[in-house]
C-alpha cells in the first residue's frame, strides 16, 4: 500500500470512529493530497436519474439511496455513489452538499479522484 493511501484509510477511520470532525478530515486529507483543481458542483434532488445529465450537476436520490453525476474530468462517463453504509454518506449543510470518502471514478479513462466538500469538488 502507498504512504498515501494508508494515510488516507487512517484519517477516514478516525472520522469514522468520531475521534476527528468532518472538517477536519478534510483539511488534512487535502494538506496530505495537494488540490490539484477546484470544481464547483451544483447538487439537485430528484427522485429519478434522468435520462440526460449535465456536467458539473449530482443528481441526489435520497428514496433510492444514490447519486449520480458525470466524471469530472469531462471523459462522460458516470459517476455512481450508492448512499449506504459500503458506499457513501451524503452531508448536507446550508444548502450544500459533501460526500464522503473521496470519490475515484473507477470508470473514468483518468481515473478522476476527488473530495466533495461544500458543493466544491477538490481533484487530487
Amino acid at each position: 500500500m502507498k504512504i498515501k493511501e494508508a494515510f488516507i484509510r487512517d484519517i477516514l477511520l478516525q472520522q469514522w470512529r468520531g475521534d476527528i470532525s468532518f472538517s477536519r478530515m478534510v483539511e488534512l486529507i487535502n494538506e496530505e493530497m495537494k488540490t490539484l483543481k477546484k470544481i464547483e458542483i451544483e447538487p439537485v434532488f430528484v427522485e429519478f436519474i434522468p435520462d440526460t445529465l449535465k456536467q458539473d450537476i449530482v443528481y441526489i436520490s435520497k428514496e433510492y439511496k444514490t447519486a449520480i453525476h458525470l466524471c469530472l474530468c469531462g471523459c462522460g462517463n458516470l459517476a455512481v455513489t450508492p448512499l449506504n453504509k459500503d458506499g457513501w454518506n451524503l452531508i448536507e449543510k446550508d444548502d450544500k452538499v459533501s460526500f464522503t470518502p473521496s470519490i475515484l471514478n473507477t470508470n473514468c479513462p483518468n481515473r478522476y479522484h476527488y473530495i466533495i466538500t461544500d458543493n466544491v469538488a477538490n481533484v487530487v
